[in-house]
């Protein structure tokens, strides 16, 4: 038997929907977020991805000692995301650090 979908669970699932469309993008910020974790290490603790567009990866550092670090790994980075599929078009990082 189907399982019957609600009507928020529609609007959830609906990628043409304001919120679906929210969804969709929060997911795929979770995505990368992970596979960008797997990469920097326990740096990911202290920072995370906020942005992926038009070739530009933004991050932002916990602080500037982070920011310092992962601006230093940047070729590196750079480097091992290009080979992956998710980081299809990826030129640059941006990294922003988060003020206090």
């Amino acid at each position: 038997m189907p399982t019957k979908t609600s009507p928020m669970q529609q609007v959830m699932l609906d990628e043409n929907s304001h919120l679906g469309q929210l969804i969709h993008k929060a997911r795929a910020l979770k995505s990368l977020n992970a596979s960008f974790a797997e990469l920097v290490g326990d740096l990911a603790n202290h920072c995370s991805v906020e942005h992926f567009a038009d070739g530009v990866l933004e991050v932002t550092a916990f602080n500037a000692s982070i920011a310092t670090r992962l601006r230093f790994l940047e070729p590196k980075i750079l480097q091992t995301l290009r080979s992956n599929p998710n980081w299809i078009g990826l030129r640059s990082i941006k990294v922003n650090t988060n003020p206090t």
